[in-house]
């Protein structure tokens, strides 16, 4: 499993999206409200380390394949 990083740049409203890898969907989900500084979500997906599409009308989402740990091990965060 590899963790999705997925951002939206300033938005207002409804601003479905869906992030594919060789034609089959990683992630989709619709980013809603009014946002005025850059908004991200993680999904851990079953992915490769090959390219990734984003589709999104609006043109503000773009996705990011993490590679390493982010943030605290449940070892870490129970010190």
């Amino acid at each position: 499993m590899k963790k999705l990083l997925v951002t939206a740049k300033l938005f207002n409203g409804r601003i479905p999206f869906r992030i594919l890898q060789r034609g089959r969907v990683l992630a989709e989900g619709t980013f809603s409200g009014k946002c005025t500084e850059c908004y991200s979500r993680i999904y851990e997906v079953d992915a490769s380390d090959e390219d990734i599409t984003v589709e999104c009308n609006a043109g503000i989402v773009s996705a990011t394949l993490l590679h390493g740990r982010i943030g605290l091990s449940l070892e870490d965060a129970g010190k």
